[in-house]
C-alpha cells in the first residue's frame, strides 16, 4: 500500500557496534548490493547499533551513493 519498495533480504543489526569498523563495513556492503531494509532497535547494544546506521547512512548519502529515502529502517522498542 506504500511506495516503499524493500528488498527481499534485511540486514539484521542486532551484534552492531560503532567500534568495530567491520561491521560499518558490513553494512556498507549490504547497502552497495541492494540491501535497503534494515533492522535495529533500541536494545541493540543500548542503542549502538541506531548509532553505527545512521553513521553509515549519512556517509553513503554524503558520497551521493544513495538518497534517504530509498532505505527502509526498522526498529522497536
Amino acid at each position: 500500500r506504500t511506495e516503499y519498495q524493500v528488498s527481499p533480504i534485511c540486514f539484521g543489526s542486532l551484534r552492531l557496534t560503532p567500534e568495530n569498523e567491520m561491521y560499518k563495513e558490513s553494512l556498507r556492503v549490504a547497502l552497495s548490493h541492494g540491501i535497503n531494509f534494515i533492522d535495529s532497535s533500541g536494545s541493540y547494544g543500548d542503542g549502538a547499533s541506531e548509532l553505527l546506521i545512521g553513521e553509515v547512512i549519512q556517509e553513503k548519502i554524503s558520497a551521493q551513493e544513495i538518497e534517504r529515502d530509498q532505505v527502509v529502517v526498522s526498529t522497536k522498542i
